[in-house]
Order: structure tokens, then sequence, then C-alpha cells
């Protein structure tokens, strides 16, 4: 097995933080959950099922143990490939349940600076005093 190549494994057991697959010639790996999407996911189970087969890229090698450190989300969307019950299940650009946060990052950036303010103006009118 080689680091950056595309291979297809088996989901063998799911837990809260990923994904177990077996690979060919005797590999095993973790998908982590943290390498399934940009986005959060709420909930694996809605989108890993045991059995389910699926194209990974390899990120690292563990050659004594036979072990593979693997990433979805860095294959590229026209490579994706998802097979479950023998049937190939098209993967849309985004087809994990995930909650988009950028719009409360910005707005956190918002309330920080307000409070910055507020606490400047604060210790201006103290000083002053």
């Amino acid at each position: 097995m080689e680091v950056g190549s595309l291979i297809i494994g088996k989901i063998n057991r799911i837990v809260p933080y990923g994904a177990f697959l077996e690979f060919d010639e005797g590999y095993r790996g973790l998908l982590h959950i943290s390498e399934m999407s940009k986005k959060f996911i709420r909930d694996i189970n809605r989108f890993a099922h045991v059995d389910d087969e699926i194209k990974v890229k390899v990120l690292e090698v563990d050659e004594e143990h036979k072990f593979l450190h693997v990433s979805l989300k860095q294959v590229p969307l026209n490579e994706k490939m998802l097979k479950r019950d023998g049937k190939l299940v098209e993967i849309k650009k985004n087809p994990i349940k995930t909650v988009d946060i950028s719009k409360l990052q910005d707005k956190l950036d918002e309330w920080v600076d307000a409070t910055l303010e507020e606490n400047i103006t604060d210790d201006e009118d103290k000083s002053h005093t």
C-alpha cells in the first residue's frame, strides 16, 4: 500500500469516532470521522453502514501491523464511490448530514468585537470618574 493511493475498503465496524474497514492483502484501517467530510458530521450512522464498500485515500501506512489511516474527504468528487447492498450509491457533493457553522463564526467575531469595544468604553468611563 502506498500513501496517496485510492483504494476500496469494506466497512466492518462503526464507532462514534469513525469506521473501521478491511482492505485487500489483509490490511485493516480507520476512516476517522474528521476525514469523512469537511463539515461537521452529526451522526456517522446516517452516512456509513456495516458492509458498505467505499473508496478512500491512504494517508498513513503501518506495514508492521498492516493498518491504514484513510480519508474520504480527500478523494476527488469524481472518484468517490460507495457500494451498498451490491449497488452503487451516488455520492453527492454533500451526502452527509452536516451543520454549517460559518454564520455562527461570523456572529462570534461580531460579538467578540462588540464586547471588546464595550470593555474599552467602560474602562475609559471609569478612568474619567
